[in-house]
Parts: C-alpha cells; sequence; structure tokens
C-alpha cells in the first residue's frame, strides 16, 4: 500500500467492520470506496474509481492522508454563517415566519438552493423556484428584521468545536480570512459578539465582490488580499454554492455540511465531506478519516 494510505491497517479496518484487504493489489493515492461488511454488501471491484450515487448511504470514504495535511497549506479561509456560527437555521425560521405573514408556506428545497448566495442571487433563485407571484420584494425586509432580532436579542450561537479549531489554526501559525455572502461589516460584528474576531487577518464580504458565491470571485480576493496563491488555500464550507466557489478559485476545500447535505454534483468534486470541526482537525492533522456517506 501506498505511503498515503498507511493508517488504513488491517487491524483498524476489522475494529470497524470492513472486509481485509488483499495482501496485493493497487489503492490510488485519491480516497477509497469499500463496503461495510456488516450490512452484507458485495465488494466493488479491485480497480474500481466510480459508485453509483445510490449506493452511497450504504458505503463509507475512507480518506487516506499525508503525515499532516495543514502542512501544504499556506492559508484557511472560512466561510462564516453555517459553518462558525450556527445561524442558518436561525435565518430559515425568520424566512418561514416571513413567508408565513403573506400566507405563503415556502418550500424547503427551493430555500435550500440559495444558502451561501448574497441577497441578488437569492432573489434571483427563490423568485425562478417559488413562482411570479412570489412577493419577495414584501418578504425580504421582514425577513431581514426577523433575523435581526434573531440574532440581537440573544447570543449568536458558535459551531461546536469552532473555537477549539481556530486555536488549531493559530497555533499551526496559519493565514487566515473571512470569505463570506454577508455584508463585511455586518460579518464583522458578528464575528465580535462571539469573540472569533481577533482570529482573522481580514474579511471578504459579499458587499465587496461584484458576484458572489457560487462564483469564486470571493476566494479569489481573499486570497489576493492574504498574498496567496489560491492552490496554497483551504478553504472550510457548509453549502454547495460555497463549495463551489472555493473549487472555482482553485482552493482545496473541505466541507462540513449544515441544513442539507451535499448533492451528487458537489460529492463528485471528490472534496472531503465531514462531520465536525473535530473531525477535519483530526484529518489535517493526519489522521485517517471515514467520510459521512
Amino acid at each position: 500500500m501506498g505511503a498515503t494510505c498507511r493508517a488504513l491497517t488491517k487491524q483498524r479496518l476489522a475494529t470497524r467492520g470492513f472486509p481485509p484487504l488483499p495482501r496485493e493489489g493497487f489503492y490510488p493515492c485519491h480516497a477509497r470506496v469499500f463496503t461495510l461488511a456488516t450490512r452484507g454488501l458485495p465488494p466493488l471491484p479491485p480497480h474500481s474509481k466510480k459508485m453509483p450515487q445510490q449506493k452511497w448511504k450504504n458505503h463509507i470514504m475512507i480518506i487516506p492522508c499525508n503525515a499532516k495535511q495543514i502542512e501544504q497549506y499556506q492559508a484557511i479561509i472560512f466561510d462564516m454563517d453555517g459553518l462558525l456560527l450556527d445561524t442558518e437555521q436561525i435565518a430559515l425560521q425568520a424566512f418561514r415566519e416571513a413567508c408565513r405573514q403573506f400566507n405563503f408556506e415556502p418550500a424547503l428545497d427551493i430555500y435550500l438552493r440559495a444558502v451561501g448566495t448574497n441577497p441578488v442571487r437569492t432573489k434571483m433563485i427563490l423568485t425562478r423556484g417559488y413562482g411570479a407571484s412570489f412577493p419577495f420584494d414584501q418578504i425580504s425586509p421582514v425577513w431581514g428584521e426577523n433575523y435581526r432580532k434573531a440574532i440581537t436579542e440573544r447570543p449568536i450561537p458558535v459551531k461546536a468545536g469552532a473555537p477549539e479549531f481556530l486555536e488549531f489554526i493559530k497555533h499551526a501559525e496559519k493565514r487566515t480570512a473571512i470569505a463570506t455572502s454577508t455584508a463585511h461589516q455586518t460579518a464583522r460584528e458578528k464575528l465580535e459578539r462571539t469573540g472569533l474576531l481577533s482570529f482573522f487577518e481580514l474579511i471578504v464580504g459579499g458587499d465587496q465582490v461584484a458576484k458572489g458565491k457560487p462564483d469564486p470571485e470571493t476566494y479569489l480576493k481573499a486570497a489576493e488580499l492574504l498574498g496567496v496563491r489560491p492552490h496554497q488555500c483551504l478553504a472550510l464550507e457548509d453549502s454547495d454554492n460555497g463549495v463551489m466557489a472555493a473549487h472555482g478559485a482553485g482552493m482545496s476545500v473541505i466541507q462540513i455540511p449544515d441544513l442539507k447535505e451535499p448533492s451528487a454534483e458537489i460529492r463528485a468534486l471528490g472534496h472531503p465531506v465531514l462531520s465536525s470541526f473535530m473531525e477535519v482537525q483530526e484529518f489535517l492533522s493526519g489522521k485517517e478519516m471515514f467520510e459521512r456517506g
């Protein structure tokens, strides 16, 4: 087995219910997929590189890693809402309440398409999705006020493990930035209130770029301001739109899903999809990871 797969020992696999690996065989350096023996599934062909999407829920992705993944990056660029701050659920509830004031019951799947984008793209997605009769211009200010009240009248919730992970990045002496669809000043205020602002050198807000996520401009600008090339950056995201933006910028990406699991199209990009900041820290520290499927 290659050096990048050295952590996949027979003992570790056996303790997690995996079938044993053959003594000889080809193991590419990218992540391989193995069936869970405990679910009675047949093994993949030895040289299989792809798996039908519908089988993802019955499999687990083993992510091989180098000694310390974090050493290959000069900068870590973070999304904010839904990743560091547990605010997407608050925004969703504020939206639902605003819609109901106008006797409109929003379909969740359409709303989720807009997560991670800027206000202009959000309007386009929701208007197209809900139809021309959707009163976006009336709902939008009510939605915004509902959200503002929700995050000002009580503490802004921080995602579990986020402060500890930021300390880990600080100790690793990596450059840091925020790349968010939220307006710059609003993002700054949120981070200041949650005690996270000091971890970041700069913030690129949605009001500072011509094109928001999924366009890569937000991430490209963050890298430019840091003075780091995109391929030397690792982006952390929760939404599919954010992943597309970072991937389009030429950055490595790790996704921690929030409101929805990544689509088949996004999974096909091949980036790690992990469950928590703790898992991301373990992955960057060189430990084997078992990706959520």
